[in-house]
Protein backbone atom coordinates (compact mmCIF):
# COMPACT_ATOMS: atom_id res chain seq x y z
CA UNK A 1 0.00 0.00 0.00
CA UNK A 2 1.40 3.30 -0.58
CA UNK A 3 2.20 6.00 1.69
CA UNK A 4 -0.06 8.54 -0.37
CA UNK A 5 -3.57 9.73 1.42
CA UNK A 6 -6.25 7.11 0.13
CA UNK A 7 -9.38 8.38 0.21
CA UNK A 8 -10.86 4.78 0.81
CA UNK A 9 -10.25 1.41 1.20
CA UNK A 10 -13.18 -0.34 -0.45
CA UNK A 11 -12.65 -2.00 -3.40
CA UNK A 12 -15.39 -2.93 -6.09
CA UNK A 13 -15.63 -7.09 -6.37
CA UNK A 14 -14.86 -7.52 -10.16
CA UNK A 15 -12.25 -9.33 -11.64
CA UNK A 16 -9.21 -7.12 -11.39
CA UNK A 17 -7.46 -6.36 -14.59
CA UNK A 18 -3.78 -4.31 -14.05
CA UNK A 19 -3.74 -1.52 -16.00
CA UNK A 20 0.09 -2.01 -16.33
CA UNK A 21 -0.97 -4.05 -19.56
CA UNK A 22 -1.94 -0.98 -21.23
CA UNK A 23 -3.40 -2.72 -24.04
CA UNK A 24 -5.60 -5.11 -22.39
CA UNK A 25 -7.01 -1.87 -21.27
CA UNK A 26 -7.82 -0.15 -24.05
CA UNK A 27 -9.03 -3.48 -25.36
CA UNK A 28 -11.64 -3.34 -22.64
CA UNK A 29 -12.86 0.02 -23.41
CA UNK A 30 -12.94 -0.41 -26.66
CA UNK A 31 -15.58 -3.15 -26.13
CA UNK A 32 -17.51 -1.47 -24.86
CA UNK A 33 -17.14 1.74 -27.19
CA UNK A 34 -18.86 -0.52 -29.84
CA UNK A 35 -21.91 -0.78 -28.10
CA UNK A 36 -25.93 -1.29 -29.68
CA UNK A 37 -26.26 1.99 -27.65
CA UNK A 38 -23.44 3.70 -30.04
CA UNK A 39 -24.87 2.05 -32.71
CA UNK A 40 -28.16 3.38 -32.61
CA UNK A 41 -27.13 6.92 -31.42
CA UNK A 42 -27.33 10.39 -33.75
CA UNK A 43 -24.33 12.89 -34.17
CA UNK A 44 -26.03 15.39 -32.14
CA UNK A 45 -26.06 12.91 -28.88
CA UNK A 46 -29.83 12.45 -29.01
CA UNK A 47 -31.70 9.03 -30.14
CA UNK A 48 -32.81 8.73 -33.74
CA UNK A 49 -34.79 5.87 -34.82
CA UNK A 50 -37.13 7.97 -37.23
CA UNK A 51 -37.82 5.49 -40.25
CA UNK A 52 -39.28 6.39 -43.25
CA UNK A 53 -42.76 6.12 -42.51
CA UNK A 54 -45.65 7.87 -41.84
CA UNK A 55 -44.70 8.16 -38.03
CA UNK A 56 -41.35 9.15 -38.30
CA UNK A 57 -41.26 12.55 -37.73
CA UNK A 58 -43.73 12.08 -34.40
CA UNK A 59 -40.93 9.79 -33.46
CA UNK A 60 -38.06 11.94 -34.20
CA UNK A 61 -39.91 14.92 -32.63
CA UNK A 62 -40.46 12.18 -29.28
CA UNK A 63 -36.52 11.63 -28.91
CA UNK A 64 -35.53 15.58 -29.53
CA UNK A 65 -37.59 15.76 -26.25
CA UNK A 66 -36.16 12.96 -24.60
CA UNK A 67 -33.62 13.81 -22.13
CA UNK A 68 -34.56 17.09 -20.21
CA UNK A 69 -38.12 18.90 -20.01
CA UNK A 70 -39.53 20.48 -22.84
CA UNK A 71 -41.21 23.86 -22.70
CA UNK A 72 -44.36 23.30 -25.45
CA UNK A 73 -46.26 25.68 -26.93
CA UNK A 74 -48.56 26.37 -23.76
CA UNK A 75 -49.86 30.27 -24.05
CA UNK A 76 -48.28 31.18 -27.76
CA UNK A 77 -49.02 31.40 -30.56
CA UNK A 78 -47.20 28.90 -33.10
CA UNK A 79 -44.47 27.01 -32.18
CA UNK A 80 -42.28 27.53 -29.22
CA UNK A 81 -39.67 25.00 -27.55
CA UNK A 82 -36.25 24.71 -25.98
CA UNK A 83 -34.56 21.88 -24.58
CA UNK A 84 -31.73 21.58 -22.64
CA UNK A 85 -29.99 18.54 -23.36
CA UNK A 86 -26.85 19.15 -21.31
CA UNK A 87 -26.24 18.57 -18.36
CA UNK A 88 -28.53 15.80 -18.59
CA UNK A 89 -31.38 15.70 -16.01
CA UNK A 90 -31.38 13.07 -13.33
CA UNK A 91 -27.43 12.21 -13.80
CA UNK A 92 -23.64 13.22 -12.37
CA UNK A 93 -21.38 15.85 -14.34
CA UNK A 94 -18.09 16.63 -13.66
CA UNK A 95 -14.77 18.44 -14.85
CA UNK A 96 -15.05 20.62 -18.05
CA UNK A 97 -18.15 19.52 -20.03
CA UNK A 98 -20.95 20.61 -22.39
CA UNK A 99 -23.61 22.88 -22.30
CA UNK A 100 -25.81 22.86 -24.90
CA UNK A 101 -29.73 22.36 -26.27
CA UNK A 102 -32.05 23.97 -28.91
CA UNK A 103 -34.88 26.76 -28.91
CA UNK A 104 -37.25 27.80 -31.88
CA UNK A 105 -39.96 29.67 -31.96
CA UNK A 106 -42.24 30.90 -35.13
CA UNK A 107 -41.62 34.20 -34.64
CA UNK A 108 -37.89 33.91 -33.96
CA UNK A 109 -35.52 33.21 -30.72
CA UNK A 110 -33.82 36.57 -29.04
CA UNK A 111 -31.87 34.82 -26.66
CA UNK A 112 -31.13 31.99 -24.27
CA UNK A 113 -29.97 32.89 -20.66
CA UNK A 114 -28.65 30.02 -18.70
CA UNK A 115 -29.77 30.00 -14.87
CA UNK A 116 -27.70 27.88 -12.21
CA UNK A 117 -29.72 27.04 -8.69
CA UNK A 118 -31.80 29.92 -9.72
CA UNK A 119 -29.17 32.67 -10.26
CA UNK A 120 -28.89 34.00 -13.61
CA UNK A 121 -25.40 33.14 -15.01
CA UNK A 122 -25.20 34.15 -18.47
CA UNK A 123 -26.40 34.54 -22.09
CA UNK A 124 -25.15 31.32 -23.96
CA UNK A 125 -24.02 31.52 -27.35
CA UNK A 126 -27.29 30.53 -29.37
CA UNK A 127 -27.46 30.07 -34.02
CA UNK A 128 -25.80 26.50 -33.96
CA UNK A 129 -26.32 24.09 -37.18
CA UNK A 130 -28.84 21.85 -36.16
CA UNK A 131 -29.90 20.14 -39.46
CA UNK A 132 -31.86 16.69 -36.85
CA UNK A 133 -33.90 19.99 -35.53
CA UNK A 134 -34.97 21.54 -38.67
CA UNK A 135 -35.64 18.27 -39.83
CA UNK A 136 -38.09 18.02 -37.03
CA UNK A 137 -39.55 20.73 -37.30
CA UNK A 138 -39.46 22.61 -41.02
CA UNK A 139 -42.13 24.65 -40.71
CA UNK A 140 -40.61 26.58 -38.43
CA UNK A 141 -37.74 29.15 -40.16
CA UNK A 142 -34.40 29.35 -38.86
CA UNK A 143 -35.01 26.04 -37.03
CA UNK A 144 -31.82 24.74 -38.75
CA UNK A 145 -29.61 27.30 -36.99
CA UNK A 146 -31.44 26.67 -33.14
CA UNK A 147 -28.43 25.51 -31.14
CA UNK A 148 -26.82 26.53 -28.23
CA UNK A 149 -23.89 25.55 -26.95
CA UNK A 150 -20.52 25.75 -25.03
CA UNK A 151 -18.00 24.33 -23.01
CA UNK A 152 -18.36 24.61 -19.25
CA UNK A 153 -17.20 23.92 -16.23
CA UNK A 154 -19.03 21.59 -13.74
CA UNK A 155 -16.19 21.35 -11.05
CA UNK A 156 -16.48 24.96 -10.50
CA UNK A 157 -20.00 24.11 -8.89
CA UNK A 158 -19.44 22.43 -5.35
CA UNK A 159 -19.87 18.24 -5.23
CA UNK A 160 -23.74 17.46 -4.55
CA UNK A 161 -27.01 18.56 -5.81
CA UNK A 162 -27.55 21.66 -8.75
CA UNK A 163 -30.13 22.99 -11.70
CA UNK A 164 -29.55 24.54 -14.78
CA UNK A 165 -32.20 26.30 -16.68
CA UNK A 166 -32.34 27.10 -19.82
CA UNK A 167 -34.60 30.54 -20.42
CA UNK A 168 -35.67 31.14 -24.06
CA UNK A 169 -36.82 34.53 -25.21
CA UNK A 170 -38.91 34.62 -28.53
CA UNK A 171 -39.34 37.91 -30.74
CA UNK A 172 -42.31 38.82 -28.33
CA UNK A 173 -40.47 38.88 -25.35
CA UNK A 174 -42.49 35.64 -24.20
CA UNK A 175 -40.36 32.93 -22.48
CA UNK A 176 -39.96 29.43 -22.31
CA UNK A 177 -37.63 27.05 -20.30
CA UNK A 178 -36.14 23.60 -20.13
CA UNK A 179 -34.37 22.36 -16.50
CA UNK A 180 -32.43 20.03 -15.94
CA UNK A 181 -31.17 18.81 -12.12
CA UNK A 182 -28.20 16.84 -11.78
CA UNK A 183 -25.26 15.99 -9.38
CA UNK A 184 -21.66 16.76 -9.33
CA UNK A 185 -18.90 15.16 -8.36
CA UNK A 186 -15.44 16.48 -8.53
CA UNK A 187 -11.33 16.01 -7.42
CA UNK A 188 -10.22 18.24 -4.27
CA UNK A 189 -8.86 20.70 -6.64
CA UNK A 190 -10.92 22.13 -9.36
CA UNK A 191 -8.64 21.95 -11.82
CA UNK A 192 -6.52 19.42 -12.63
CA UNK A 193 -3.35 20.64 -14.37
CA UNK A 194 0.04 19.47 -14.91
CA UNK A 195 1.29 16.79 -17.97
CA UNK A 196 2.09 13.93 -14.90
CA UNK A 197 -1.02 15.09 -12.80
CA UNK A 198 -2.64 11.53 -13.23
CA UNK A 199 -0.72 8.55 -12.97
CA UNK A 200 -2.79 5.34 -13.31
CA UNK A 201 0.46 2.52 -13.67
CA UNK A 202 -0.23 1.58 -9.75
CA UNK A 203 -4.02 1.09 -10.04
CA UNK A 204 -5.73 -1.38 -11.60
CA UNK A 205 -9.53 -1.27 -13.41
CA UNK A 206 -12.69 -3.55 -13.84
CA UNK A 207 -15.14 -3.38 -16.48
CA UNK A 208 -18.73 -4.14 -16.23
CA UNK A 209 -21.33 -3.65 -18.10
CA UNK A 210 -21.45 0.10 -19.45
CA UNK A 211 -19.03 0.81 -16.32
CA UNK A 212 -15.27 1.33 -15.95
CA UNK A 213 -14.20 1.13 -12.05
CA UNK A 214 -10.59 2.42 -11.45
CA UNK A 215 -8.75 1.57 -8.29
CA UNK A 216 -5.97 3.51 -6.77
CA UNK A 217 -5.66 5.83 -9.60
CA UNK A 218 -3.13 9.08 -8.57
CA UNK A 219 -4.13 12.21 -9.09
CA UNK A 220 -2.35 15.04 -7.85
CA UNK A 221 -0.90 12.74 -4.99
CA UNK A 222 -3.93 11.44 -3.71
CA UNK A 223 -5.21 7.82 -4.36
CA UNK A 224 -8.93 7.87 -5.63
CA UNK A 225 -11.35 5.15 -7.07
CA UNK A 226 -13.27 5.99 -9.76
CA UNK A 227 -15.98 4.94 -11.69
CA UNK A 228 -16.72 5.84 -14.97
CA UNK A 229 -20.15 5.46 -17.28
CA UNK A 230 -20.62 5.61 -20.92
CA UNK A 231 -22.71 8.74 -21.43
CA UNK A 232 -25.21 8.66 -24.72
CA UNK A 233 -25.64 12.76 -24.60
CA UNK A 234 -21.96 12.87 -24.71
CA UNK A 235 -21.19 10.00 -26.69
CA UNK A 236 -18.14 9.30 -24.02
CA UNK A 237 -17.32 8.10 -20.60
CA UNK A 238 -17.47 10.37 -17.87
CA UNK A 239 -16.24 9.82 -13.99
CA UNK A 240 -19.45 9.32 -12.55
CA UNK A 241 -18.07 8.47 -8.66
CA UNK A 242 -14.77 9.82 -7.22
CA UNK A 243 -14.24 7.56 -3.88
Amino acid sequence: MSSFNKKVTSVPSFRLISVRQKSLFLLVVASIFVSDTFAESFPGGMNYRAIAEVSGLARHRTSLDSFNPVAADDGTTGTFRVVLEEPVAGEIHGGIGNLRGWAIASDGIEKVEIWTDGVYSFDVPYGGVRGDVAGAFPDVANSTESGFSMAYSYSNLSAGAHSIRAVAYNASGVTHESVAQFEVVKFSEDFISGANAVDLSGGSCTASGDQIALVDALVSGTLYDLVLKWRVAEQGFEIVEIR
